[in-house]
């Protein structure tokens, strides 16, 4: 018998991946996303209030050279050390940083 909890436990995508070729893939599409609503923005007429923009700052606990958080250690798979993973920290969803 299958519960409600592991059918929504199924459905959450893991918190370590690889960094995959689909993966930069993905980075590059929201970056061209991100630019082509705010070259449509600029070309309409609506003004958005500064205030209303996102104001996402990078997470001080995911920076890089610094261990992981005790917390995510823990839950960090076996299989990927020594494996580039994607970015845990959403600021960066729609960067391109170097090493």
């Amino acid at each position: 018998m299958t519960t409600r909890f592991n059918e929504e436990e199924d459905c959450v995508p893991p918190l370590f991946r690889p960094f995959t070729r689909e993966s930069l893939a993905a980075i590059e599409g929201r970056i061209a996303e991100e630019t082509a609503r705010r070259t449509a923005q600029l070309e309409s007429d609506t003004y958005i209030a500064p205030h209303h923009v996102d104001t996402l700052k990078p997470d001080p606990m995911l920076e890089a050279g610094l261990p992981l958080p005790r917390a995510l250690q823990r839950e960090f798979p076996p299989e990927l050390i020594a494996t580039p993973i994607e970015d845990l920290d959403k600021y960066y969803e729609n960067k391109m940083v170097s090493p």
